[in-house]
């Protein structure tokens, strides 16, 4: 009797496993996925698709054909290694130190966009142009320097299910270690994303800089 009920429970487990482990995930304090599509108080998002950058450098031109391809001027028959290697030559993307923040801004302000871009960024900063619907590009110490796009974000303090806010990225390199992530969504807490919202050394050695941001709307929608 031991052994049936034994092998029952391992097959209820079993049954359980299968019946989850291929839904999609974003991992972190509040899943998108299970948030998307809902009228959850406190969330945002603009639904902003992560490019998958294919090098372990071109995470900026990544963000910037996701940026394009939100605002309509990249299809998605665009979204290909060909166009991803194509702005990383024409941004001056580095195999050794990838893009900076200047590089990114200037090849997006020469591409027909107006650029707000430096440093001291805030939460409350990106939660303003989230509810206005414009994104924000961040470089932050995730793998020790990358660029994401910050497009969306669950207030927690609007709701009884978590204890901390949660900040989504259309991020280049969440497919590493997310393989079921259609839209290429990553989420953190955004206490640990504030606390890690810096460059860890990657292109002036004698100084980290801090909350690099970039606001980039299209020249033509003024």
């Amino acid at each position: 009797m031991k052994k049936t009920l034994t092998l029952l429970f391992l097959c209820l487990i079993l049954c359980a496993c299968a019946g989850t482990k291929n839904k999609p995930s974003s991992i972190g304090i509040a899943d998108y996925y299970a948030l998307k599509g809902s009228k959850e108080k406190g969330f945002i998002d603009l639904g902003v698709k992560g490019y998958r950058q294919t090098t372990n450098y071109t995470c900026a031109p990544a963000v910037a054909m996701s940026i394009l391809r939100f605002y309509g001027k990249l299809k998605d028959s665009d979204m290909n290694q060909e166009t991803e290697m194509r702005l990383a030559a024409e941004m001056g993307a580095s195999s050794v130190s990838g893009t900076s923040l200047w590089q990114l801004a200037h090849w997006l302000n020469k591409n027909g966009f107006e650029i707000i871009s430096g440093e001291g960024g805030s939460l409350d900063m990106i939660k303003e142009n989230l509810k206005k619907g414009i994104p924000v590009i961040v470089e932050w110490a995730d793998f020790g320097t990358h660029w994401a796009i910050a497009q969306g974000y669950f207030d927690a303090g609007q709701s009884n299910k978590n204890l901390s806010d949660t900040i989504f990225f259309a991020d280049p390199a969440v497919h590493w270690y997310a393989k079921n992530n259609p839209d290429s969504i990553s989420s953190f807490s955004a206490e640990r994303f504030n606390s890690m919202w810096f460059d860890a050394f990657m292109f002036n050695p004698q100084k980290v800089t801090r909350r690099i941001y970039i606001i980039a709307t299209p020249k033509d929608k003024k």
